[in-house]
């Protein structure tokens, strides 16, 4: 019985110590996240370390460490797959906002506030990067709640919900100052 079995045993008995395998595959979590290079690095590092919590906890023969680490590789090498898809699928079919459509967002009336708003909106809007101009866009001229724009653009409501506080927080930092 080998280093990771060990360690394996012990995440068995105290799941404090999942940290200590974490640690040893952070070498191929980190490689997967910066392959999905168009998605949240914290969001995919997430998603594979989860993985790699469920692999540990389907496993029943941990006898022999080359066993074990080509089996945990692989689930966190499938979880990568699935991301990858699921993020091909979103980038592929991405489409930009138009200078119109910004335009049209942001009224533009000749008070010197909504001149202001719309400058601040539009400097946001031109410093994101493609897919969160996608969640921008959903979030501010069609008006899609953050279910809706999850499920549009296969990510998680949670991440949708963090890009809107982070837009509004923005504007209000940006406007308000």
């Amino acid at each position: 019985m080998g280093e990771i079995c060990e360690i394996i045993r012990k995440i068995k008995r105290d799941k404090e110590n999942f940290y200590l395998i974490i640690e040893r595959f952070n070498p191929l979590l980190k490689k997967y996240t910066k392959l999905l290079y168009r998605d949240e690095r914290e969001d995919v590092y997430a998603e594979l370390v989860t993985a790699l919590w469920e692999a540990i906890r389907k496993i029943t023969l941990y006898d022999n460490d080359g066993q074990v680490v080509s089996y945990l590789s692989t689930a966190v090498y499938n979880k990568y797959l699935e991301l990858y898809r699921t993020s091909r699928k979103l980038h592929d079919h991405m489409v930009g906002m138009t200078e119109n459509e910004v335009d049209t967002f942001v009224n533009t009336d000749n008070s010197y506030d909504d001149t202001l708003l719309h400058i601040c909106i539009k400097d946001i809007y031109e410093g994101l990067e493609k897919n969160k101009k996608e969640i921008f866009r959903l979030i501010f001229i069609e008006g899609l709640t953050d279910t809706e724009i999850a499920s549009q653009l296969c990510m998680s409501r949670q991440y949708v919900n963090r890009m809107r506080k982070k837009y509004y927080d923005e504007i209000k930092k940006r406007f308000l100052m």
